[in-house]
């Protein structure tokens, strides 16, 4: 395995763990960090990446963080909501193999499961800091780690 390929894999997986917390949020944020790039390789990439799909990102991925916090919102590791997880982060890896044009199942795979466990992780945590702290608290504090460490993954690594 190359360095590419490796470097496809390890930024599939950061998109995937965002993805696992805000699933619209990685695909968002990559598209937005795509968008500033002059050229963009791969075809996901450019399509990510246009004014056609950044806004529309971006309100889509504002809608979820104000649905994750209303009452009777399925759990992210319910059937549904987690194959949506597992399917924004392989898609997010797709993405970034174009980019880097390197074979893109491995980073597609790595998108997808790192969606899953992160969604399980997160789980977990959320229902035990539920526990000390209201479920909107918890939530606002997750959104905002989504977007600290998203948004500077994102402009770093594509």
């Amino acid at each position: 395995m190359n360095r590419k390929q490796k470097e496809a894999i390890f930024v599939a997986a950061g998109f995937g763990v965002i993805a696992g917390l805000r699933s619209l949020s990685a695909p968002q944020l990559l598209g937005r960090g795509l968008s500033r790039r002059r050229r963009r390789r791969g075809r996901l990439g450019r399509m990510l990446g246009s004014r056609a799909a950044v806004w529309p990102l971006r309100v889509a991925a504002l809608g979820e963080l104000v649905v994750d916090k209303l009452p009777g919102v399925p759990a992210r590791t319910d059937p549904l909501p987690l194959l949506g997880r597992a399917a924004t982060g392989a898609l997010c890896g797709l993405a970034v193999a174009g980019e880097l044009g390197v074979d893109a199942l491995a980073p597609a795979a790595a998108g997808a499961g790192a969606a899953v466990a992160a969604a399980f992780a997160a789980y977990h945590l959320r229902r035990g800091a539920d526990r000390a702290l209201p479920d909107a608290v918890v939530g606002l504090a997750e959104d905002g780690l989504v977007r600290a460490v998203g948004s500077r993954f994102a402009d770093a690594a594509v």
